[in-house]
């Protein structure tokens, strides 16, 4: 594994934030903190002053090319390699809208459970129940990750921006030296090409519950707003039981 400075005046820091959404991923400048949303749930940061890289080979995280693997970080919570959808840790994999378990694309995009004004209630954690992509797709050894999963990953966890096989992503060290690599795969139906975007299982009551709670981060900018309502489609990272 090596550290490199990425050439980049932008990069100045990497900021991660646990939040709910804002308007249809977009910027929303009325009330909280300057989001909608009424302020962060929680926001962490390791800041990267120098704009330094680290390149991290699939080695450094996985065992051999079986993926998904199982990895302990060290704190309980134990995490798979690569996103749902992926085949390697780099790949951004699948998108889906919250609640539903099968992939979205810009060209099939209706959400089932309702639209940005109104969603159906299928309840207030769906982790493990028969709206969890994770456990749909990969059985019943996988699961979303819930707000309090993912708040603790924030708070055990040391950070950086990382490179693995041309793909920009947040490197997690956990408290044993195991690693996982979050790529920034965006969003559907937007874009957000350098950011990562990721779902938990809880719902977010803001708007009647059209958001859910979400793991964001990019290796840009110090302050933005973070979030989702429940019909775009984002990124899974699972969870082992």
């Amino acid at each position: 594994m090596k550290t490199f400075s990425f050439n980049f005046a932008a990069i100045a820091t990497l900021t991660i934030a646990l939040a709910a959404g804002l308007a249809a991923c977009g910027d929303d400048d009325s009330g909280g903190n300057g989001n909608g949303n009424g302020g962060d749930v929680e926001k962490d940061g390791t800041y990267n002053p120098n704009g330094e890289i680290t390149r991290i080979d699939v080695a450094d995280i996985c065992p051999d090319a079986n993926h998904p693997h199982v990895i302990d970080l060290g704190f309980g919570t134990k995490w798979a390699c690569c996103n749902l959808g992926a085949s390697r840790p780099e790949q951004g994999g699948d998108y889906f809208a919250w609640g539903e378990t099968e992939p979205r694309t810009v060209d099939d995009y209706a959400y089932k459970y309702g639209d940005l004004t109104e969603c159906q209630y299928i309840g207030d954690d769906i982790s493990g129940t028969q709206y969890d992509a994770a456990k749909a797709q990969w059985g019943a050894q996988w699961c979303m990750p819930s707000l309090a999963e993912y708040r603790l990953l924030l708070r055990r966890c040391t950070f950086a921006a990382a490179l693995m096989e041309g793909e920009m992503g947040l490197l997690a060290t956990g408290t044993n030296g195991k690693k996982i690599f979050l790529p920034m795969a965006g969003t559907l139906p937007f874009s957000y090409p350098g950011e990562g975007w990721y779902w938990t299982s809880t719902v977010n009551d803001h708007e009647n519950g059209t958001r859910a709670y979400v793991l964001a981060f990019d290796a840009m900018e110090t302050d933005w707003h973070v979030g989702a309502y429940r019909v775009n489609g984002l990124t899974i990272r699972a969870i082992s039981k």
